[in-house]
């Protein structure tokens, strides 16, 4: 979709109109936006393309332009880069010419202040301008397909509400999750992108490589871009994991407690502490007799649960000691009964650390304890640790936390220790111990609609903000067809269902947001907020940064993006 241009004669002072561009810039920096819409300043001539290629917009506006006189018959060939759609386009091209209207292109859509809709383009109440690209109906106008012509470390894991994916294999309309640890959808997601990048190391260890224009929500709230990120500054834990209760096939407590204490060829649990077998039976399970007794030393009682080495071997898990997959996406009481269960059994409640611990000399053993301390909301960490066991040498490798909003264990003695432990320290956030830059990497970014716009990545779970300020980034395209979206419901009261389409033509990829006219509206007050806010403003505080200013055009050293015009001088 392309926007109308202006006159400078509606703009006697501020900015009274607006469209999806200038609410884009003025979000980045109202003072930039001031020198383009106010002042009027010239943006200098661009650098010439490499020989041999052309400008970025200049390509996707020939692509664009060939598109459309190619549907409304104006011209009989597509353009190499257009002809992945090419079946599409033929369709439109021949629905237009029998029923033109149901298929409209550059339609242009224009609003006052209260959103009322204006026909005449000289109107001087005009407040929102935009031009849809291409809008397909039904025959009864009350379903639209409104279609956005766009020329468009991906082994980054993303945990997802049912496992894990990759910044590379996600796609638009899969689901990740916010930092409220509750399920979100990707709206929109970028292409692959070649750039400089940095790794961010956090207080905890956890370690994060991102591109520079990566943003990243501090614990003021204020979003900031990677290249921005001082030391010292702070991130929030994520909350617990809201996800829905499973149907598991074996008792989430039972299990934590034979994974910690139990034969791996058996049901055969042993553990010397009368609240873990009495919490076993509260839970409905019946206990063999205790086979310690047949030993001469009978302080460790020996058990087994009648049913459970069935139940074992059934789930693959006799001789394959592990947590499967759906515990560690269970509802947030199933995930703390197993955590309960491990700690219970073979865990220690550390007072002079205030720190629940959980120790194993199997590495994956203690990777997966680790996903489940992280996925309640904890802030664990694992190291490695070297001693002896049985006379010989042993690595093992412990996982402690200090217990956020959680008790971690069920067994009397050691939730007695833990109750003891002093609240607060470092347990809800992470701080910024260093930030290095590194060489270029095929990154990617995705747009998600949690309510503060963040998702988590990496094994450890950290929460990191929706990417897209930059003119050319693709994510913003998403948040442009919201607003596109909203102002055909606007429009249009009969419209009930809206097919938000953006065709990325060269590489023949097609994302499609659906909004029922109830979804659609709730992103009115977003809109129609930023955009009075915008409208109101009369001071267009500048809001310099390494990143933004690197392709404003009114800085002051020219650079291989941007030829500077000078006009800024709060450019950094």
């Amino acid at each position: 979709m392309t926007e109308a241009p202006l006159k400078p004669a509606s703009l006697p002072a501020g900015i009274s109109q607006w469209s999806f561009s200038r609410l884009k810039i003025y979000k980045t920096c109202p003072y930039q936006a001031k020198l383009k819409y106010v002042d009027r300043k010239l943006e200098a001539p661009r650098p010439p393309p490499v020989k041999g290629k052309e400008h970025a917009n200049e390509r996707g506006s020939r692509m664009h332009d060939n598109a459309e006189r190619y549907i409304n018959g104006l011209e009989d060939r597509l353009c190499k880069e257009n002809r992945q759609f090419e079946d599409w386009l033929f369709c439109l091209r021949i629905m237009k010419s029998q029923h033109p209207a149901r298929v409209e292109a550059e339609q242009m859509w224009l609003f006052d202040i209260d959103w009322e809709p204006l026909e005449d383009p000289k109107d001087p109440k005009i407040w929102l301008r935009i031009i849809a690209d291409l809008q397909i109906w039904n025959h009864d106008h009350t379903q639209l397909m409104l279609v956005d012509f766009k020329g468009l470390p991906l082994d980054t894991p993303l945990p997802t509400p049912t496992g894990w994916t990759t910044m590379g294999e996600c796609q638009v309309g899969d689901q990740l999750i916010g930092s409220n640890g509750k399920p979100c959808t990707i709206q929109a997601k970028s292409t692959v992108k070649y750039v400089p990048c940095f790794k961010i190391t956090f207080d905890d260890a956890s370690t994060v490589i991102c591109d520079e224009e990566h943003q990243w929500k501090l614990l003021s709230g204020e979003v900031v871009s990677a290249s921005d990120l001082k030391k010292n500054q702070r991130i929030r834990v994520a909350a617990p994991l809201e996800l829905p209760e499973q149907n598991l096939p074996i008792d989430p407590y039972l299990l934590g407690v034979w994974l910690a204490d139990g034969k791996h060829t058996s049901g055969e649990i042993t553990n010397p502490d009368n609240g873990i077998w009495a919490e076993i039976k509260r839970r409905g399970f019946k206990l063999s007799h205790d086979y310690s007794k047949r030993a001469k030393d009978d302080k460790c009682r020996v058990h087994t649960v009648y049913g459970f080495r069935t139940l074992l071997r059934e789930n693959g898990l006799l001789g394959n000691k592990h947590i499967p997959e759906v515990y560690l996406r269970a509802s947030y009481q199933q995930r703390l009964d197993l955590l309960q269960g491990l700690l219970d059994g073979d865990g220690a409640a550390n007072s002079c650390r205030n720190q629940a611990c959980f120790t194993s000399v199997d590495k994956e053993a203690s990777k997966q304890f680790l996903e489940l301390a992280l996925s309640l909301g904890q802030r664990a960490t694992m190291a490695t640790a070297q001693g002896f066991g049985f006379g010989k040498p042993v690595t093992s490798y412990p996982v402690s936390f200090r217990p956020h909003k959680l008790m971690p264990f069920k067994l009397a003695r050691k939730a007695k220790k833990a109750l003891k432990f002093k609240s607060g320290g470092w347990a809800w956030r992470r701080k910024i111990r260093k930030i290095e830059s590194i060489p270029a990497q095929q990154t990617q970014c995705v747009m998600v609609d949690s309510p503060d716009s963040t998702y988590l990545c990496t094994k450890k779970m950290i929460p990191t903000h929706n990417s897209g300020k930059r003119d050319r980034n693709e994510v913003s395209h998403g948040q442009q067809l919201q607003l596109y979206q909203l102002s055909a419901f606007m429009r249009h009261p009969n419209l009930k269902h809206i097919l938000a389409s953006l065709w990325y033509l060269d590489l023949g990829v097609q994302y499609d947001t659906p909004f029922t006219r109830t979804k659609g509206l709730q992103f009115f007050p977003i809109f129609d907020g930023q955009a009075k806010h915008m409208c109101a403003d009369d001071q267009f505080l500048p809001a310099p940064s390494a990143y933004r200013c690197r392709f404003c055009p009114y800085g002051g050293e020219d650079n291989k993006w941007v030829v500077k015009t000078g006009d800024c001088e709060y450019g950094v």
